[in-house]
């Protein structure tokens, strides 16, 4: 779950598969989710490529980062970033972390306007 441009969004995640109560297990899914709080109501966005779960997702400026996952569909942990801007249509494929990455954390920091230092 992220914020980009006043916007709350929920990115992949595991869904039920089967509504067979004594059946029930969870799959990764490609949905994204953005929820109007004018509307009070969840609108779907523009799916992911591939379903994933577990993922790390920030945003910077409008722009969604989603990194790495893990996935249902047979190959296990993801290491693919990807990329999206309000205004586009569809994820862009940035390039890949160098190992399969999940349950992780990805947090944005602004700029500073002056030089910090942690050993002051």
């Amino acid at each position: 779950m992220l914020e980009s441009k006043g916007r709350l969004h929920v990115v992949g995640g595991g869904i039920q598969h089967s509504q067979d109560i004594g059946n029930l297990y969870l799959c990764s899914t490609v949905d994204v989710l953005m929820y109007v709080d004018e509307a009070d109501q969840w609108f779907s966005c523009v799916p992911l490529p591939s379903p994933r779960h577990g993922v790390g997702a920030s945003s910077i400026g409008g722009v969604i980062f989603v990194c790495g996952g893990l996935t249902t569909n047979g190959i296990g942990g993801l290491s693919e970033v990807l990329v999206k801007s309000v205004n586009m249509d569809k994820w862009n494929v940035c390039k890949e972390l160098p190992f399969p990455v999940s349950g992780h954390a990805v947090v944005t920091i602004p700029k500073l306007s002056r030089n910090l230092s942690v050993c002051d």
